[in-house]
This record gives C-alpha cells, structure tokens and sequence, in this order.
C-alpha cells in the first residue's frame, strides 16, 4: 500500500501489483499466496494467484489460433521454458494434464512445440468454437502463464461432381463444388486414387511433380479437377479422394469407369479414276509455241471436270502454280485450255517444262486418284505409273508362353508394339502363316488344333489378340513363324525356349524340325 501511495503522490500515476514486483524494490520478496489489486477508485480488485506476478516472464508463444476439429500447436523459441513446465490446466479445470493416463498433449522440446490435443478440452462444458485457456505451471522459475486460445469455425468442405461418363483411357473432369478457384488451389493438400487393379490408394502427381510420359497425372483448371486418360486403362469402379488443409477427413467421390466406345469408321471416299496416259508435246502458233499435256482415258465433261479439280500440280519435284492467264505464263506455272465448246481439255506450261530431258509430272485432283506419268526425254506418250502401296507396320515382337485350361494346353503367341484394336485389325488380316517353313492352316476354334494349325486367342472383350499353337506344333529349340497380313509389312519372329523377337533382316534357312531335335539333344537339356 506504501508503494502504491508513494506513486500517487510523486506523480499521480496508478501502481499495479504486477508494476511493483517488476520493480528493483520487491526484486527479493518472496509475496503472499494471493494478491489483490487496488482499483483506480481505491476499491479492491478480485483476488489473484501471486504465481502470476512472481517469476521470470513467460515466453511468448504462437500457434493460439486453430480450425475447430484439430489440435493447438503452440511454438516458442524458449526451450528452456518447456523444459520446466511441470503443469497443464484447460478451461479452469483442476485435472492436470500431464497426470492424465490417456497424454492429450506433446512436447517436443527439440523442435520448440507444446501440442495441446484436442480432447483436452470438455465441449459440454465449454463449447469448442470460440475461447478457451491453457494454464501453464512452469515451477518457482517462471511465472504462471494463461493463455488465452481460440478455436474458429471451420469452413464447409467442398461436394465433387462427375462432369460427364467416365470412359475408359479417357480424361475425367471433376467439379469442385464449394470452394473458389483461388482457395481449392490454396487448400488442396493430397490427391489420391483407388482402382481394380490395385489394393491400396494411389497419389496422383502434378505434371510438374510427375511428367506427362504416362499420361497418369492430374491438373487443376479452375474450379475443376481433370484426372488424366492414362489413370483409366481399366474399367471398373474407382474412388476419388482429395484432402484439404485444415480438414481431418478428406472428400471422396465413387464412380465407376466404362469400356470406350469403338470410334466409328468413316467410310472411305471412293475415288474416280484419273486418265489413264497423257502425252506431251509442242504447239506452235502466231504468238509463239507452248508445252502442252494432253490427256487420254478422259474426254469431254469428264475431263473437263478432273482439270477443274485439281489441288497441286508437280514437274520433277516443283510445285507449278496455277494461273488464269496464258499471256505472260510465268516459268513455274500452268493454265487450263479450253475447247471449241468452253471446256478444260489441256494443260500448258510454262518455260521450266519445255526442256527435253525426262519430265516426272503428279497431278492431285480433289476426289480422283492421283495419276503419276513419266515424260521420256524426247517428249511423247506415257503410261501413268501405278503408285506404290502404302503398308502399315507389324508388331515389332512377340512373347510365347504355355497356356493352361480344363480343356487344353496350348502354347499362346503374343505379340507388341501395337495397341489393342490395331493388333485385332493385324491378325483379321493374316493371308498366310507358316513355321520352320510349312504353311499352317487356320481354324475358326482354339480347342483340340492339330500339329499344323493355329487359332486365334481372344480378350475378355472377344477381341483377337494373340494366335494359339498346339503343343506339338513348335518344335523343340528354335521355330521361325512367318506371318503375312493383307495391308501390312511381312514379319518373321524367331521363337525360342518361350521367348520371342523380330528375325534378323538376313535371311537364313530356317533348320528343319530333325536339325532341331539333334541340336536340343545334343545340348543335354
């Protein structure tokens, strides 16, 4: 009370009990159990623990503020505070915490951090979203500290939302419901996916964590989550999960991923037939001469319709440019002539295609079959050269393997480098197969295939992919299986010991099946 009046009268200021402990006269005074502040009217203030007063200060701690439904992470750079808490009270409650049999807090005095466990707290008696306080008894050194810690509401999770049917080695899209553009990117943590083939849940990466090779990454677009084509190569049900910030559970989404639709085939445009031959030569007249080709096979409105169409026009490799005037034709260019009644009849060109030497002339009109003709050095008539045909590629190579069933054994041929529905088109399309030379003879079954046939192996969606042999239709060592398909390059792969690959492009004579026999016996196998 002296202080207190000694205060007043040096300059009328207040003094407050906490400003007299702080102060170098009661720096040894060991104080009461309790204290009681004067008020500014004189009055009494409320009664307070005098541990709130006495003691080194308390440290100060970040980390008071926390989502409803999660912990407090308190951090101080005071390790040696930490060290020396010895007491941990929530809500004015008399149970400390540190006695408890079931810990509802952590110190990690390593990394500077007291967590206080969410249930710590009693909820009945103190609701969970707005104040709460931590009391924290750190011995004789420090001062009692209370903490005041907050709890705010936490922020409704967003809904997912398939856009769409999910196909099969296509993108899903998945709307995000709920959240901002900028907050889902915000608050996106983890995203992860379940699927048939494999137990377990799956993180997805980002192309930047992850690359684009597979095409098994996802990415963010607004407000939607696309999950790329290369996630789905199996049908079947799938699970979505995303876990945001500040959320205990994460948001899933179930759907289910059907087969992809078979692309239509357009059908082909079938082209009219060019003229058969053209011949080159010279017209001479009052203004000079020019180099003219002249067309047979067509005539008349046909013809004049075919001249009419036409895209690119080349001489010896060079683009000719078309022009509406023959006056003036520029070297590189050419102008349609017209007959007595107005119609394309010819071509003129300019002074680039007059020189003698051999003239290779395309022409590509819209809707017609390209026609390629040879002009011999000396100018004259020739016939169109047939273009060659375009062959797709077989499959790079092949695997054999023993397949076993109730009603056979059979050895399985597959083949690689092409997909699915390119492999069922390679195999509908097999004229001819034979093996260590001997043609073999297909059969429309798979079951019961005698020593020189083979039959197709189908997918769980009945497509063809792959070719089955009877046990006894390989020999024993090395086979030599020749495969011919209308359409595609002709293949041979050497098979041996149940592995396959591409023949080498030298041709050797294959052995028989007696060479074979004597070389697998002579090996002691």
């Amino acid at each position: 009370m002296d202080a207190y009046k000694e205060s007043r009268l040096a300059g009328g200021k207040s003094l407050s009990f906490k400003e007299y402990t702080d102060s170098h006269a009661a720096a040894s005074y060991a104080g009461p159990n309790e204290v009681q502040n004067v008020l500014e009217d004189g009055s009494l203030g409320a009664l307070t623990s005098f541990k709130f007063y006495k003691g080194d200060k308390v440290p100060d701690f970040s980390g008071t503020t926390a989502v409803a439904g999660n912990d407090f992470v308190l951090h101080t750079d005071d390790s040696a505070y930490l060290e020396a808490i010895r007491g941990l009270y929530v809500d004015g409650e008399s149970r400390n915490l540190m006695d408890a049999y079931e810990k509802q807090y952590v110190l990690d005095k390593a990394a500077g951090t007291l967590t206080v466990k969410r249930g710590a707290f009693n909820f009945y008696n103190t609701p969970e979203v707005g104040e709460h306080k931590l009391k924290i008894d750190a011995g004789q050194k420090y001062r009692t500290a209370e903490l005041k810690l907050t709890y705010t509401a936490a922020e409704a999770l967003p809904t997912l939302a398939l856009q769409g049917a999910a196909k099969q080695n296509a993108d899903v899209t998945v709307n995000v419901e709920g959240l901002s553009a900028e907050r889902l990117a915000a608050k996106l943590a983890k995203v992860e996916l379940s699927n048939p083939e494999e137990s377990g849940l799956r993180r997805l990466m980002t192309a930047t964590e992850g690359g684009t090779s597979s095409d098994d990454y996802y990415e963010l677009s607004g407000t939607q989550l696309i999950l790329k084509g290369g996630l789905f190569k199996t049908t079947g049900d799938y699970s979505l999960y995303l876990k945001f910030t500040d959320a205990k559970a994460p948001v899933k989404l179930d759907f289910t991923v059907a087969a992809a639709e078979a692309t239509p085939e357009q059908p082909a445009v079938e082209e009219k037939a060019a003229p058969s031959g053209a011949t080159l030569g010279t017209n001479r007249g009052v203004f000079g001469s020019e180099t003219v080709l002249n067309f047979e096979g067509l005539s008349g409105e046909e013809l004049g319709n075919y001249l009419s169409k036409i895209t690119e026009l080349r001489v010896n490799g060079t683009v000719f440019e078309k022009s509406n005037f023959s006056y003036g034709l520029g070297a590189a260019a050419y102008v349609l002539k017209k007959d007595a009644y107005g119609r394309n009849n010819a071509i003129a060109f300019g002074s680039a295609a007059a020189a003698d030497s051999e003239k290779k002339i395309e022409i590509t009109a819209e809707g017609y079959a390209k026609l390629t003709v040879t002009i011999p050095a000396e100018g004259g008539a020739s016939a169109p050269e047939t273009p060659a045909v375009e062959t797709k590629a077989a499959p790079t190579s092949a695997t054999l393997a023993k397949e076993e069933s109730l009603l056979s054994s059979n050895w399985l041929l597959r083949f690689e480098g092409l997909s699915a529905d390119e492999l069922e088109g390679y195999l509908s399309k097999i004229t001819e197969l034979s093996v260590n030379g001997t043609v073999y003879e297909r059969k429309s079954y798979s079951y019961g295939l005698g020593n020189s046939e083979y039959g197709f192996h189908k997918d769980s969606y009945g497509r063809n992919d792959g070719l089955k042999f009877a046990l006894g239709a390989l020999a024993a060592g090395e086979n030599r299986i020749v495969v011919k398909a209308e359409g595609y390059a002709e293949k041979e792969f050497a098979v041996q010991n149940g592995s396959a690959a591409p023949a080498e492009t030298a041709k050797k004579k294959a052995p028989t099946a007696a060479q074979a026999e004597k070389v697998y016996a002579a090996s002691g196998l």
